[in-house]
């Protein structure tokens, strides 16, 4: 790999996370999923909006921030969806640098704790989620244990000697719901850490906040582009080079009809000779000898013949013959024509998308490809959506999310079919479930822990959402149902919307603007 091209070094990540002390008690507010193991999450502090992106995935293994977010995925991996519903709404307590290694912990707390931690080692790179106590609640990449990776390290020390273990890292037993125990290396011996490459782009840049970080995009994000580039040069030159091997078998095919057409002449000759020579021929004659009138010094020529045939039918079967391969003839040279055509074509596609440096030059090679039928618009549109185009109508969430003065989530269906899969298919059991009495209005719901109890911030903060997002937004006093989401129950034919709740207990909120205010100007989703 260029050193270019490298991922961060120790230094260089130590350089990084010192600059992000800033960031300390910002909300986190999204999380999106570039990979399998790579995140950018906007975090919210003293009124601006940062990107931080952790990418654990091989070759550019890093964390910094950025200036642009990903586009939104319609086929987003795991790692998304989780780390939306276990970390957005907390706030970023402190991130720091685990020990003298590649690994960085993020620390996030509000309605629980969590903790990202990103080890930042090239191939063996990897994100996981923390719950309070460093278990594992998700692992991006598999977990390798300290047997596994051992078994492979005396297998090196067998072939390479003991400089190549210097190379391992091994760790305990690991796995999700065991305590999360950070990888060391096998030896003791120390691998040189590479001299920073940002410090004189971070000289240059130092005018501005996030020196360091702004001059690690600067490099990555160019490079970034390149290997989007490639990849997207490389989904478009899949169907082009998939025809050009189906256009290639078909060539040898047609190759080996004509090949069978060009017996045609002879065929028809040895009709001609057998017409002239039908009373030589004796009945169940596998072959006659005649005079081959159309040779110079007319030699004597044998002709094959059919036993179970006569002499005549043997004559009207290679004049058939001759007149059906006489017609493939030409159908077979407009066939090679088309074929070699079509080659042609794809030649010139796959010489565009080699040749395209930059968006402008792979938008024109993506033209000439639809507009020679390698790719057609129905696949493009596929494309689009696998990229993120309909992401909001093709995974909308149900719900909006908002965070109570104390930092709990709480969650307001945002219709009746949505307040059906927030109730049943989003909440908990022990979480709590309000409504508005006597007016139609959104579920909402307040994550909890298994057996914890509400608070009475919290409480008041989901009961006014729940009357903003109801009929009775504007009464000044409002009568609510509150209850754990497992006294909820959907009656059998029931109407999307409509449910039956037992042990439900009531209160009566005075609406207080302040208080709505903070809740739909604050961290949201």
């Amino acid at each position: 790999m260029p050193e270019k091209a490298a991922s961060l070094s120790k230094s260089e990540i130590a350089a990084v996370v010192s600059e992000l002390s800033p960031l300390r008690g910002a909300w986190l507010q999204r999380v999106w999923a570039r990979g399998k193991a790579s995140l950018v999450l906007r975090l919210r502090a003293a009124g601006k909006s940062h990107l931080l992106l952790i990418c654990a995935e091989a070759p550019y293994t890093r964390l910094h921030l950025v200036s642009d977010r990903p586009r939104a995925s319609l086929d987003a991996p795991p790692i998304q969806s989780v780390f939306r519903n276990e970390v957005e709404g907390l706030r970023l307590e402190s991130i720091g640098q685990l020990g003298d290694d590649r690994i960085v912990e993020l620390l996030l707390e509000g309605q629980r704790q969590r903790k990202i931690i990103a080890e930042l080692m090239g191939r063996r790179g990897n994100i996981l989620l923390l719950d309070e106590h460093g278990v594992i609640l998700f692992s991006a990449n598999p977990l390798r244990s300290r047997s596994h990776e051992a078994s492979g390290h005396d297998e090196a020390s067998k072939r390479g000697g003991p400089e190549k273990q210097q190379q391992g890292y091994g760790r305990s037993v690991m796995g999700l719901g065991l305590c999360y125990e950070p990888p060391r290396p096998y030896s003791h011996t120390e691998v040189p850490d590479r001299k920073s490459r940002f410090e004189a782009t971070s000289r240059a840049l130092e005018k501005g906040p996030f020196a360091v970080n702004r001059a690690v995009d600067a490099l990555f994000s160019p490079l970034e582009r390149e290997l989007s580039l490639e990849k997207e040069k490389g989904r478009l030159a899949r169907p082009v080079r998939a025809s050009v091997s189906r256009t290639k078998r078909a060539l040898s095919r047609i190759e080996q009809e004509a090949k069978r057409a060009g017996e045609a002449a002879t065929l028809r000759r040895y009709g001609e000779l057998l017409k002239a020579a039908l009373h030589q021929i004796e009945k169940g004659s596998s072959e006659v000898r005649v005079i081959d009138w159309y040779e110079e010094g007319q030699p004597e020529a044998r002709v094959p013949l059919r036993p179970d045939l006569s002499g005549k039918e043997n004559m009207e079967r290679y004049f058939r013959l001759a007149r059906r391969l006489g017609k493939a003839s030409a159908r077979i040279e407009e066939r090679r024509r088309e074929l070699e055509t079509r080659l042609s074509k794809a030649g010139r596609v796959l010489d565009a998308l080699t040749s395209a440096s930059d968006e402008t030059s792979l938008e024109k090679a993506r033209r000439l490809a639809m507009e020679e039928g390698f790719v057609s618009d129905e696949m493009e549109q596929e494309s689009r959506e696998s990229r993120g185009k309909t992401e909001r109508q093709a995974r909308r969430r149900p719900y909006r999310r908002y965070v109570s003065a104390t930092g709990r989530t709480i969650l307001v269906g945002r219709g009746s079919v949505d307040n059906d899969e927030l109730t049943f298919k989003v909440a908990r059991g022990n979480d709590v479930w309000l409504h508005v009495r006597g007016h139609p209005g959104s579920h909402v719901v307040i994550s909890l822990a298994r057996e914890e109890e509400p608070d009475e911030q919290t409480l008041l903060d989901a009961a006014t959402l729940a009357a903003h997002f109801s009929s009775a937004r504007g009464e000044s006093v409002v009568d609510m149902a509150w209850t754990r989401r497992k006294h909820v129950r959907k009656p059998k034919g029931a109407p999307p919307g409509l449910v039956t709740v037992s042990q439900e207990r009531g209160l009566m909120l005075r609406l207080e603007p302040d208080r709505l205010k903070r809740l739909l100007e604050g961290p949201a989703g």
